[in-house]
């Protein structure tokens, strides 16, 4: 290397921020709507890990922060792969780095196409030695897409995306999860076919389609998340031409339990209601309103705080910390149940899950 030539590390350094750290599996990542609007945009299962992979580290609040940068072994162990070869990582990423989004521009008659990625780069770090992967966003994905205001997001956990590992499963999930607050509603063939971006082709066959796409994708869903989604084919004439949805929690015992539309806001926020069903009616209302204000400023997920969930959130923190309390209240006894309770949320840090 010349003496005025730079590093690679030294180049970076002018490009903005870099968040990096392990990869949690109860992470939560944010994608964008208009991303999931774009029918045209399509991703293969390890595109799409690498993208939540990122989603679940980025900070959207600091437009410098472009930059996430996690070990190999991470991202190998959430993946589920025994060993990534440099060839299937750097094909993945040669498919992600070349993904364009085409944006309309309705008021000058045109559109814009722009990149998602600016650079993925996968890398030794010479003070551990481990291998290193690297994800930047290009400025305009960042404006548009990974710097998002409020209400304009899907929330999910990534674990839930790990566990499903088939797309058409993970496109109709995070669908589910967009509208679970209408409890029940229709979706025509078509519009179900752009939601899971599966093609109509000349022998299109719904049996076949049923059988391949939509059965399993219901199944994957119901078996790895918390939402439990049941379907009716709805018929014209003798030809199904849309299916309605009816989606609950899904936690034994609370079948049925339907989600609510939250807003921090809005007038029925919060529901006592429904946070008491994810103690299993443990505690009174008023119980449950002292829980409430003890917990809502505590950071439950990295980056999120308890008022600012979303309602299958804030359910899922109180059911699994409620399950950890009943743990220990089967093996030794608990006197006051409210107290340990509200002792076991105080003592809750997200990093530990």
């Amino acid at each position: 290397m010349c003496k005025d030539e730079r590093s690679m590390e030294e180049l970076l350094e002018d490009e903005g921020e870099i968040i990096s750290g392990p990869l949690p599996e109860s992470g939560i990542a944010e994608i964008a709507k208009t991303l999931l609007d774009m029918p045209e945009t399509e991703f293969v299962w390890e595109e799409f890990l690498l993208l939540d992979l990122y989603l679940s580290r980025i900070d959207p609040q600091n437009p410098r922060a472009t930059r996430v940068v996690f070990s190999k072994e991470d991202y190998e162990k959430l993946a589920d792969i025994n060993r990534l070869r440099r060839d299937r990582f750097e094909r993945v990423a040669g498919q992600l780095f070349a993904k364009q989004v085409k944006i309309e521009d309705l008021d000058n008659g045109g559109y814009t196409k722009i990149h998602l990625f600016s650079i993925i780069r996968m890398y030794t770090d010479k003070k551990t030695r481990r291998a290193m992967i690297m994800l930047g966003c290009t400025p305009e994905a960042k404006m548009i897409f990974f710097g998002m205001e409020k209400g304009t997001y899907i929330r999910h956990q990534l674990r839930d995306i790990l566990k499903i590992k088939d797309m058409a499963a993970a496109y109709l999930y995070l669908y589910l999860l967009r509208y679970a607050y209408r409890r029940s509603w229709t979706v025509s063939l078509d519009d179900l076919m752009v939601i899971c971006r599966t093609k109509r082709t000349d022998q299109f066959s719904f049996r076949d389609y049923h059988r391949r796409v939509l059965a399993p994708a219901v199944e994957k869903i119901n078996a790895a998340t918390k939402l439990h989604c049941e379907y009716e084919l709805i018929k014209q004439w003798r030809s199904v031409s849309g299916v309605r949805f009816t989606v609950s929690i899904n936690v034994p015992g609370l079948e049925g339990t339907y989600i609510p539309k939250l807003e921090p806001e809005g007038e029925d926020y919060p529901d006592f209601e429904f946070l008491q069903t994810a103690c299993k009616g443990e505690f009174s209302l008023e119980e449950m309103e002292l829980i409430f204000n003890r917990i809502k400023g505590k950071e439950i997920y990295a980056g999120l705080r308890f008022y600012e969930a979303t309602a299958l959130e804030q359910f899922s923190f109180l059911y699994d910390r409620y399950g950890e309390f009943d743990a220990v209240r089967f093996k030794n006894g608990v006197r006051y149940p409210l107290q340990y309770f509200l002792r076991l949320l105080d003592s809750y840090k997200p990093e530990d899950n």
